[in-house]
């Protein structure tokens, strides 16, 4: 029997390991990834309600892939985590897996997560580990953006992505397909969401359900290669970043109802 001590002192070593920018914790296992696919399908249900996609095939290609989405919502990984099809790593916030004093961490990097910095200039050693996820053959996850923008505006795409591609690229012989994603939601919150610290919003969300509960639509684009992007990172993420704002289906209208239904969990 373990020592409430020693199994104090190794919980909090392993959330130090989890919410170390670059640690790359090991890839979730089926069970893992089974109740992932259970807690978020859940969570979609209860603050998202319907969800509907387009070009689900263009996500069937084998990894290992790059996966390109735009964020408006917290639960956006949740979102593709139900409609990925096999097992991925989603590169994720050290604010948000240091959360509840790590205990976001300790979960979340058990379902494919692990940490990196969004300060400018901090967050090298998890392209390095980015890096090793895709030549492994995985699938990898990035959000380009970084921070979830609830207020329904794309921000630029960071340029780390596109870096991460193309010395995958190297290192494979071959290129790295780039699956762009636009997650378009029924209802943004408005410009105002984005003046609060990000726990405020997330609970804005949360317990806003009532008003912004009203879907999303995933509108899934066909993979560009990277071997087709410039090689200047920064214009090779703007050029990704015009290929995800094509696929939105309407402009963005703060407030507007969806242009489709549906309340049923997804499958």
């Amino acid at each position: 029997m373990i020592h409430p001590v020693q199994w104090w002192r190794d919980t909090r070593r392993r959330v130090r390991l989890v919410c170390t920018c670059g640690h790359l914790p090991e890839p979730p296992t089926e069970d893992a990834w089974r109740t992932m696919k259970k807690v978020a399908r859940r969570l979609v249900w209860l603050q998202i309600g319907g969800v509907e996609v387009s070009g689900r095939e263009h996500l069937a290609g084998p990894a290992p892939k790059l996966i390109v989405p735009t964020h408006g919502h917290y639960l956006d990984p949740f979102v593709l985590g139900l409609l990925l099809p096999e097992r991925a790593r989603a590169m994720t916030a050290s604010g948000l897996l240091g959360a509840a004093g790590g205990f976001c961490g300790l979960l979340l990097s058990s379902w494919g997560a692990f940490c990196t910095d969004l300060d400018a200039g901090k967050g090298a050693p998890a392209l390095k580990s980015a890096v090793r996820v895709l030549t492994s053959g995985q699938t990898l996850l990035m959000f380009p953006e970084g921070w979830a923008n609830m207020d329904g505006a794309v921000r630029p795409f960071k340029r780390g992505f596109a870096s991460v591609a193309r010395i995958a690229e190297s290192r494979l012989g071959r290129p790295v397909p780039i699956v762009p994603i636009y997650l378009r939601y029924g209802r943004y919150p408005g410009p105002w969401i984005g003046k609060l610290p990000p726990t405020c919003q997330y609970l804005a969300m949360f317990f806003g359900l009532a008003i912004f509960r009203r879907g999303v639509h995933v509108i899934v684009g066909e993979p560009v290669p990277s071997s087709t992007l410039p090689r200047d990172p920064d214009l090779a993420a703007a050029a990704v970043r015009r290929v995800v704002l094509s696929l939105n289906p309407a402009p963005v209208t703060v407030g507007a109802s969806p242009d489709f239904s549906g309340e049923a969990a997804p499958q």
